[in-house]
């Protein structure tokens, strides 16, 4: 496996496991819900909450049924690790929860998404500052300081794309 795929899976498990635990669990999904959540001043009972809430719970319980190889309930890096490279299984359940990320982000609803919701999501969701703003920087190609929504989708998409070098994705993988 190449190491820059190495990293980017590395990457994904330390920002989904949100206690440190070593394993991922449905409170690390509902976790990051609510401090996203938090961090956007977003009310629960809002219907882009919801609708993120839900598109969480999906992908959870997608993985969960897909890589729990032992059926302990959670799953450990290597579950991870060794299944997560069909992407094509990926595809059917992330595909939801990256619209949903996206749809959120767009806080006012004017179709477009600045960098700083943008950046406000994704501290929340346990990534590198410093990475995160890198890749916001490659995909908001103007220079306006925003990207037009559904951008943020294919970052989410390609980011979990094991195999995929994408520009904007690799950047989410903090340097050493």
């Amino acid at each position: 496996m190449h190491e820059h795929v190495t990293d980017r899976l590395r990457t994904r498990f330390q920002t989904l496991d949100r206690d440190g635990d070593g394993y991922l669990t449905g409170d690390d999904f509902d976790g990051e819900v609510s401090e996203i959540l938090r961090a956007t001043r977003v009310p629960e009972t809002a219907p882009q909450a919801r609708l993120l809430r839900s598109a969480y719970q999906a992908y959870w319980w997608a993985m969960l049924h897909d890589l729990d190889r032992d059926h302990t309930g959670k799953i450990s890096f290597d579950e991870y690790a060794q299944t997560v490279h069909e992407t094509d299984r990926f595809k059917s359940f992330g595909r939801a929860r990256a619209d949903a990320v996206d749809r959120f982000t767009d806080l006012d609803g004017d179709g477009w998404i600045t960098r700083d919701d943008y950046k406000a999501v994704m501290l929340a969701a346990r990534f590198d500052e410093a990475a995160a703003l890198t890749a916001f920087d490659a995909m908001d190609t103007g220079g306006g300081g925003r990207i037009p929504a559904g951008r943020f989708a294919e970052l989410i998409m390609e980011f979990y794309d094991t195999t995929g070098t994408a520009d904007a994705a690799q950047r989410l993988v903090p340097a050493r």
